[in-house]
């Protein structure tokens, strides 16, 4: 039952449109911050982990503490080139709701640094789940602004290039101020961070009446000719093949139908190879795989198909020429007005030519 959740989740990750994932960043993102700070003669550290919602579900049960201690491990911290050890004090914990009834997770922790006794030269690297793809920010300072707001609202701007920062370097300052506080209450949610739309909560219900049904497969069929009319999807193609081989509508009703099904079946595949290759390759580094099979994919169909028509193309000249050679002096000198026996109707060369394909007595040669 989980594996099947688990499926219907990717799916719902590869076929849902960008205003519809629950993540801004995407479903398979791990976002991270880290907020360097001096409070209470000490250096602190106040690390959000934003984790998606296949993340989220492939880990499970979450422990705060367990996880806490992890990412103090990962997170390395030196003041004036002497590393020193960060100690988690506090922990919160919290999964907003997120695409197709699925949740994500938002961990904040507070890790805690040495005493300070004067400025110190700092340099802070972020070695947490580095092989994984997601926003990547660290500041220093208690009152330095965030682009994303402590990973509480990214940027629209920034969504398609997240920022990767991982390292940097600085001077922390002794001060008197009180310990940094953790989010709590309805903030830790971050609300404002989920872009999910209602369509896709549909998923997520336990009970569906075959009014909601049959409605939304009405509005899945509708928003799938408009997402199939976007760039894409193989028009082109279908469009040259038509016109190369003079289609009709029942051609193109067949071409709509064989694409349609090949679309769906390729979604489901795609979605049932990334599930079992997740257990061996994270699916950032799978992606660009299968990008690549796409795209070889597509050059080859498209250079078969170039190789056709060039072949028909030859042909058709090659008999043409044929058919001159082999025809009757007295033919190819005929005026148009001396059309032969059972030849074509005697007519201007181009309005012939224009009606070949029905003259039978054309490819014969004397038309």
């Amino acid at each position: 039952m989980k594996r099947t959740v688990l499926v219907l989740a990717v799916l719902a990750a590869l076929t849902a449109p960008t205003s519809a994932l629950g993540h801004p960043l995407g479903n398979f993102t791990i976002n991270r911050f880290s907020r360097i700070e001096s409070a209470d003669q000490r250096a602190y550290v106040l690390y959000v982990l934003d984790m998606a919602e296949i993340p989220t579900y492939q880990a499970g049960r979450i422990d705060a503490r367990a996880y806490a201690r992890r990412i103090a491990a990962g997170a390395r911290l030196r003041l004036d080139g002497r590393q020193v050890r960060l100690t988690p004090v506090a922990t919160a914990l919290a999964h907003p709701k997120g695409a197709g009834g699925l949740h994500t997770t938002r961990l904040e922790v507070l890790l805690r640094g040495p005493r300070l006794d004067h400025t110190a030269h700092l340099a802070y690297t972020d070695t947490n789940y580095a092989d994984r793809i997601g926003w990547k920010e660290i500041v220093v300072g208690a009152n330095t602004h965030s682009e994303s707001d402590d990973l509480r609202a990214y940027p629209k701007n920034l969504l398609q290039s997240p920022l990767d920062i991982t390292s940097v370097s600085g001077e922390l300052q002794p001060t008197g101020s009180p310990r940094p506080k953790l989010t709590t209450g309805k903030a830790l949610q971050a609300p404002d961070r989920v872009a999910d739309a209602g369509f896709s909560s549909l998923i997520g219900r336990h009970h569906l009446s075959a009014l909601v049904i049959l409605a939304s497969l009405a509005a899945a069929f509708f928003w799938g000719m408009a997402h199939a009319l976007s760039p894409g999807h193989g028009k082109t193609i279908v469009a040259a093949y038509l016109v190369g081989r003079h289609g009709t509508p029942w051609h193109a009703a067949a071409l709509g139908a064989i694409v349609t099904a090949t679309h769906t079946i390729g979604v489901f595949a795609l979605g049932l190879v990334t599930l079992a290759l997740s257990a061996f390759i994270v699916p950032e580094q799978l992606y660009p795989w299968l990008n690549l099979v796409s795209g070889v994919l597509v050059v080859v169909i498209g250079s078969a198909a170039a190789s056709g028509t060039g072949g028909a193309t030859r042909t058709t000249t090659a008999t043409a020429i044929t058919t001159t050679s082999t025809m009757p002096r007295a033919a190819v000198r005929s005026s148009p007005s001396e059309s032969p026996a059972g030849c074509c109707p005697a007519r201007p060369r181009s309005s012939s030519c224009s009606r070949r394909s029905r003259c039978t007595a054309w490819r014969s040669g004397c038309c």
